[in-house]
């Protein structure tokens, strides 16, 4: 994570539980915040990572891949993962460190729940560490765009090593 991903971005630490360090598998006390679970890697020096949630809470579900297309200033073809980013998901994910903090596309715009207890669907998109919702009821506001609660979901489901 780098300094342009703070508190605005992946939120206030929720708890830090003994878990499982992903990279190590020693328990450490790895902090949840509500977007996202942080990890110490090795492989970079010791530094904290963002934990892929996107993965772990969409494992076993398979989203078809797009065909590769080339790039624009308006879409985005990411070929590693076969997936693309258009419209305000592109402008979001290029104007908060998307490669750093959400990852790779692991989706297209589904639309579907977001588990906040209310019933309704947004179109989403999922990524490799979160997930990216849209919300029309705010649309004129900075919050029509905003990362899912990922890192409170996977907490309550004990979901992740």
């Amino acid at each position: 994570m780098t300094a342009r991903a703070g508190v605005a971005t992946v939120s206030r630490p929720h708890e830090a539980k003994e878990l499982p360090n992903v990279f190590t598998f020693a328990l450490d006390a790895m902090p949840w915040v509500h977007h996202c679970r942080h990890n110490v890697s090795p492989r970079v020096n010791g530094r904290v990572v963002l934990a892929t949630l996107g993965q772990w809470l969409t494992a076993g579900r398979r989203f078809s891949r797009v065909a590769p297309f080339a790039s624009t200033a308006t879409r985005l073809y990411v070929a590693r993962t076969g997936h693309s980013l258009s419209a305000g998901f592109l402008t979001y994910w290029k104007k908060h460190n998307g490669p750093v903090v959400l990852g790779a596309p692991i989706s297209e715009v589904v639309v579907e729940g977001n588990g906040d207890g209310s019933g309704r669907r947004y179109p989403l998109q999922w990524f490799e560490n979160g997930r990216l919702e849209y919300h029309p009821e705010a649309v004129h506001t900075r919050y029509a765009f905003e990362l899912g609660l990922l890192g409170l979901h996977a907490l309550r489901a004990g979901v992740g090593p």
